[in-house]
């Protein structure tokens, strides 16, 4: 099937216009260069797209030198607007802290994504993995929790996508995990689909695309999250201004200013 990057055959013809997860070679095991993605996401009409560098932590991750100094790159590439993000590693509890970045380069970001990796964290009771990632969601650092229905973390998921929609938090339908990446997720990306209708949150689609010819391509999770009963509006996907409006309302990120001029003109 040929890869279109659309959202479905909705009754509007409507659009992805964002991709909340992206790699470029920045991470050691992607292989495309953020022009190369941003010129890819514009063939396929996508707005904006965000570069989610998988942290320190993870083998062959980006430098911290490379995940901070984001801001060297042209917000606009292609006609497309990037964010500045990370794709950070859910530490465990021993380590004391949530995540493996530190607050200086946080607060630098547009969107962290947080994302339980198995060479990072052990595989471990669901209980345990629980309790670690109503940790991390409180934490008050973390914008979105990255591919959830990895089966290696199984946990109790309308627990924390409870605590996820009180704190603020996007749980993301990851397209990768359905058609690439972690085997067996689609039962548990299905469970999560169906808690975010019942729970009416927010959700967004991405690739986790870690080749540019990935990039926009979110239509094996699109069918998941409507096939659960979400709705279109509750689908960042297709407002990337609401998007940028919930990263700036939630913590203040005054550096978006330019992106909510930029996306509210087009």
């Amino acid at each position: 099937m040929e890869n279109t990057g659309s959202l479905g055959n909705t009754s509007q013809g409507r659009r992805n216009l964002l991709d909340t997860h992206t790699h470029t070679v920045l991470s050691t095991h992607a292989y495309s260069t953020l022009w190369e993605n941003a010129k890819a996401a514009s063939s396929l009409g996508v707005q904006v797209i965000v570069s989610t560098e998988h942290a320190p932590e993870m083998p062959g991750g980006a430098h911290i030198y490379g995940i901070s100094n984001q801001s060297t790159c042209p917000r606009v590439q292609e006609g497309v607007i990037i964010l500045r993000g990370v794709e950070a590693n859910i530490m465990p509890a021993k380590r004391g802290v949530p995540i493996d970045i530190p607050d200086t380069v946080n607060e630098r970001l547009d969107v962290v994504v947080a994302s339980l990796h198995d060479a990072v964290y052990p595989q471990s009771d669901p209980a345990v993995i629980t309790q670690t990632l109503m940790d991390v969601i409180r934490s008050g650092r973390v914008d979105i929790i990255g591919h959830l229905g990895n089966p290696h973390y199984s946990c109790d998921y309308f627990q924390v996508m409870e605590v996820a929609k009180a704190n603020n938090v996007l749980v993301e339908i990851n397209n990768s995990s359905l058609v690439r990446s972690r085997l067996g997720s689609k039962p548990n990306c299905g469970l999560i689909a169906t808690i975010a209708a019942q729970l009416d949150m927010h959700v967004v689609l991405s690739s986790d695309a870690h080749h540019a010819s990935q990039v926009g391509i979110v239509d094996e999770a699109l069918a998941l999250a409507l096939g659960a009963g979400i709705h279109e509006d509750k689908i960042y996907n297709y407002d990337p201004l609401g998007f940028v409006q919930f990263l700036v309302e939630k913590r203040n990120r005054k550096g978006l200013g330019d992106v909510v001029e930029l996306l509210s003109n087009l």
